[in-house]
């Protein structure tokens, strides 16, 4: 746990450790997916390839799809009860010509992001709620949920040594800055005096 700045329920900062654990899940696949690599120029020179810097499973910029259904022909032994299926095409957007995007053969196993769980340590809480908000003030952002108080003891400083885990999702936004204090001139409205020169 990291040494941060808390509030609860907006009351003044006090001094806390956070931690933030994101879960990581294992997803395996038999079947082919695509071929991030995958490369071609069809035959009238125009080329397709699979986007990496996208983010999308699957996505060719310079192909469309088409759906075409085919009706049943017995192969499958009855698991598509006659209706058949739906296979989808690749073309290029500019000439149509069908286009066979790479794949890569299973089985895969990749790992994708979980949930993501938070708890705090607040030192020196006079008073505190079940349930309440949390702002942590980092040098990187400003985190906030809702806590629930898991534990509490006595014994440091003037005040609680408190455990909160997060009941909700933890919120992120820029380090806030404190407003500068107003100077007299503004608070009164009047402009300020030219300062004297020579």
């Amino acid at each position: 746990m990291a040494y941060s700045k808390a509030r609860i329920d907006n009351g003044e900062p006090l001094l806390c450790e956070f931690e933030i654990t994101h879960e990581a899940i294992n997803v395996d696949s038999r079947g082919p997916r695509p071929d991030p690599n995958w490369s071609t120029v069809d035959a009238a020179g125009h080329f397709h390839a699979y986007d990496q810097g996208n983010g999308e499973v699957g996505h060719y910029p310079t192909l469309r799809t088409e759906s075409a259904h085919v009706p049943c022909d017995g192969s499958c032994g009855g698991v598509c009860e006659g209706e058949g299926y739906d296979v989808t095409y690749y073309l290029c957007r500019i000439c149509g010509v069908r286009v066979e995007p790479g794949l890569v053969q299973g089985p895969h196993s990749v790992t994708m992001p979980g949930r993501i769980s938070w708890a705090a340590i607040v030192y020196g809480v006079d008073n505190i709620a079940e349930q309440v908000t949390v702002r942590i003030s980092t040098d990187a952002a400003e985190y906030f949920g809702v806590g629930q108080v898991d534990a509490f003891s006595y014994g440091f400083g003037d005040g609680m040594r408190v455990e909160i885990v997060g009941v909700s999702p933890l919120g992120r936004r820029k380090p806030q800055t404190p407003n500068p204090a107003p100077s007299d001139a503004s608070r009164s409205g009047a402009a300020p005096r030219p300062t004297p020169t020579g």
